[in-house]
């Protein structure tokens, strides 16, 4: 199973982690984790974020008008799309903890890899709400990605 997960909030032994982020902070580098860079946002949507959120622009508004198209475009390339595929498959016999640094994940990137990898039958809990990603990321890709 796959949860979605904000780093530095308790999560079980049993769930291996895959930190999600950009950059790794100092404090937890000695931690037991796997880096996914690949599922993160670019490092030109990282700072326009940044940006957003220095200036007190960041919102639910501004996360699916700005964000939202770049960061599918994003997973549609090759490296990320076949993660996510193996993770939507790892799902069901593994228990995997994707963690961001993000305090709300409603408009957190980790809230539209788990909508893209619940369209894809993935076992993962996360809100229902996050399957419109999947269907803007289908309907932009120009092809479907393979369910279990």
């Amino acid at each position: 199973m796959i949860i979605l997960h904000q780093i530095g909030k308790p999560v079980s032994n049993d769930f291996k982690k895959m930190y999600i982020v950009r950059k790794l902070d100092d404090d937890i580098k000695w931690q037991k984790f796997i880096h996914v860079p690949e599922l993160s946002p670019g490092i030109s949507l990282f700072e326009k974020y940044r940006e957003l959120a220095r200036n007190n622009l960041w919102n639910e508004q501004t996360f699916k008008t700005v964000y939202l198209p770049v960061f599918l475009n994003e997973m549609s390339r090759k490296e990320p799309l076949s993660i996510l595929h193996q993770l939507a498959e790892d799902s069901f016999y593994e228990n995997i903890a994707l963690c961001c640094y993000c305090d709300d994940e409603k408009i957190c990137h980790r809230s539209i890899v788990g909508g893209i990898l619940k369209g894809m039958k993935a076992n993962i809990d996360c809100s229902d709400e996050y399957l419109e990603y999947y269907k803007i990321f289908i309907s932009k890709s120009h092809h479907i990605p393979r369910n279990k």
